[in-house]
């Protein structure tokens, strides 16, 4: 079941008991009233052991990933479960959908690693009632 609950500062926080899907992304965002922006991600890459000798390529600042996610801001919060069957709950956060897998983001850990991308998607709510 997917519910939005006000909290006790009459924000909205979101509530779902399974796994969200891409369509429950933009419901939820209609519901809310939010537009989904692009980002696209920042901050640390993964790293790995070298076995032997070798050669690796490096980028320099120029250089942007090439996938994005869609996200906007949940100022109430979120309790759901993640698409690998983990419960995420914040207080204030992001939900996110990269690809088919819709997630949430606490506010600090969005912030380091996303960025918005400039522009926004494309929808049918005004933007002037968000």
């Amino acid at each position: 079941m997917v519910r939005i609950e006000k909290t006790s500062r009459g924000w909205k926080r979101l509530i779902a008991d399974r796994r969200l899907w891409r369509e429950d992304f933009f419901s939820i965002a209609r519901t809310l009233r939010r537009v989904p922006f692009c980002a696209y991600k920042v901050g640390e890459v993964a790293a790995r052991i070298a076995r032997k000798r070798e050669r690796i390529q490096t980028f320099g600042p120029a250089q942007r990933a090439r996938g994005g996610v869609r996200a906007y801001r949940l100022i109430g919060g979120f309790d759901i479960v993640a698409p690998w069957g983990e419960r995420m709950a914040a207080e204030s956060g992001f939900l996110i959908l990269n690809g088919d897998d819709v997630y949430g983001a606490h506010r600090d850990a969005f912030h380091r690693s996303y960025a918005q991308a400039p522009g926004r998607l494309e929808t049918k709510i005004p933007v002037e009632s968000v």
